[in-house]
């Protein structure tokens, strides 16, 4: 455990929110994630988790990183999640374990909804973003096929800024005395 202002935080989400904050500058500039900077997370991970706890801990580490795979590995095949992006969320799983990924998932998820719906309602192509969506849901459901679009002519959101805010809301809510849909 690492404190900061008091709090006890573990060393793996500290890392998790350095390495997620890197990838939001990068996401937005260049719109990816570099693969050296999740082979970095990877390496600190590995050395982290066995530094700390052990072979267990690695163990651990790497379950992790196994559920933030499936757990976002059909968001990529469907076209919402980018391959960086799952990778960062990989890179957190082995930097923390599988209650902790949960945890991220859902307020990665809160706060990507919330984001990409604001920048539908700000944006000029924030109709055709609308229009994309209620068409990809009509064609999975009637169809039974994933549809392609331009992603020229609606809104996207550089995912690393969810997935950063998820990891810091996680930090926030573990330190916190109430419980709210944390799953640790």
């Amino acid at each position: 455990m690492t404190f900061i202002f008091g709090y006890a935080v573990p060393l793996g989400l500290l890392l998790s929110l350095g390495i997620s904050g890197i990838s939001v500058y990068t996401d937005i500039k260049e719109r990816k994630i570099p693969n050296v900077l999740i082979g970095i997370g990877l390496l600190v991970g590995c050395i982290t988790q066995l530094s700390l706890y052990g072979p267990s801990g690695l163990w651990e580490g790497v379950l992790g990183l196994l559920t933030a795979f499936f757990l976002t590995i059909l968001f990529y095949i469907l076209g919402g999640l980018g391959a960086g992006d799952v990778k960062l969320l990989m890179v957190i799983g082995l930097l923390s374990d599988p209650l902790t990924v949960f945890s991220v998932f859902f307020w990665v998820a809160m706060t990507g909804g919330v984001l990409s719906i604001a920048m539908m309602l700000l944006s000029k192509k924030g109709f055709q973003s609308w229009k994309n969506f209620k068409h990809f849901f009509l064609s999975l459901l009637y169809l039974k096929q994933v549809p392609r679009f331009d992603e020229t002519k609606s809104v996207t959101l550089p995912y690393a800024i969810p997935i950063f805010l998820g990891v810091l809301i996680v930090v926030i809510i573990g330190n916190l005395e109430f419980s709210l849909p944390v799953f640790w």
